[in-house]
């Protein structure tokens, strides 16, 4: 049995020095997690906090057979997150030529966090709040194209999907987020 396996194993019994391992294993990971969502944010060491608290909670429901654990925490940051920013700011849309240009690339950054890039920080956390509105399916490849940088052949090797369904969901991305954007009464700045 694997190390981090027999860690699960203590944890679901509620061995907290099990637990502090694995957040020592995992916490770069998490916070890099919410980092890449958030920008550069006071508030990521709380969210990190939030985060393992609920994997804590919820490490019963933890199915090794379905994912990796780093899948499975990483997936409770990013959902952590994305509460937050709903909760937290307000919801303005500009258009979506805002975040994309016409050759589908993101403006080129000069080292800054994500955020910096953008003209206000609430254009790049609305944009996020919209991405974390689609399903699924597109947001996965709206986040590897522009929060990770990857192009269509990346995206395709990493999903692996088609070159040309990469594409396709990325089009529809971004119908999909000017039609969040409208539901949620958004203005075209």
């Amino acid at each position: 049995m694997k190390e981090e396996e027999i860690l699960l194993k203590k944890v679901k019994k509620g061995d907290l020095d099990s637990f502090e391992e694995l957040f020592n294993k995992y916490c770069n990971l998490v916070q890099s997690r919410i980092r890449k969502l958030l920008g550069n944010n006071q508030d990521v060491e709380d969210l990190v906090q939030d985060t393992f608290f609920k994997a804590f909670k919820y490490i019963g429901s933890f199915n090794p057979q379905k994912s990796r654990f780093s899948t499975w925490i990483s997936t409770i940051a990013h959902n952590v997150t994305v509460d937050y920013i709903r909760k937290n700011f307000k919801v303005t849309i500009y258009s979506v030529d805002t975040f994309y240009s016409p050759e589908d690339e993101l403006p080129v950054s000069d080292g800054h966090e994500p955020a910096d890039t953008y003209k206000q920080k609430s254009e790049y956390e609305t944009m996020l709040f919209c991405v974390s509105c689609l399903d699924k399916k597109y947001r996965q490849v709206v986040e590897l194209r522009y929060l990770q940088d990857m192009n269509y052949k990346e995206i395709a090797a990493s999903l692996n999907i088609p070159m040309g369904t990469v594409m396709t969901r990325l089009f529809r991305a971004k119908e999909k987020l000017v039609q969040i954007a409208t539901k949620y009464g958004a203005r075209d700045g």
